[in-house]
């Protein structure tokens, strides 16, 4: 049964970055950690990671100016390939 305790302290432990954790899972995180030192030490390893990896590599937003050279792109006729003619089955074979 501590297995899956464990197993549970980790998920919500990670999901707590990405979302409010209820009242009812934040108590199990808290007892949990008090009651588990390895759990919460795994914890303490994995926020000082993820904090480290936030100051090393922050994410900034691309710049407005990009989205729109992608959607130009985007909106550009296709160019054929000089050598379509060989692979037609319709080619007119004029050299």
């Amino acid at each position: 049964m501590l297995k899956l305790r464990c197993y549970l302290f980790s998920k919500l432990s990670h999901e707590q970055r990405d979302r409010a954790l209820t009242e009812d899972e934040t108590g199990f995180l808290e007892r949990h950690r008090t009651h588990c030192e390895e759990c919460a030490a795994r914890e303490r390893i994995l926020n000082a990671s993820l904090d480290t990896l936030a100051l090393l590599a922050p994410i900034a937003a691309a710049p407005p100016e990009s989205n729109r050279d992608i959607l130009e792109k985007l909106d550009r006729p296709v160019r054929q390939s000089a050598f379509s003619w060989i692979t037609s089955p319709l080619a007119d074979h004029r050299l």
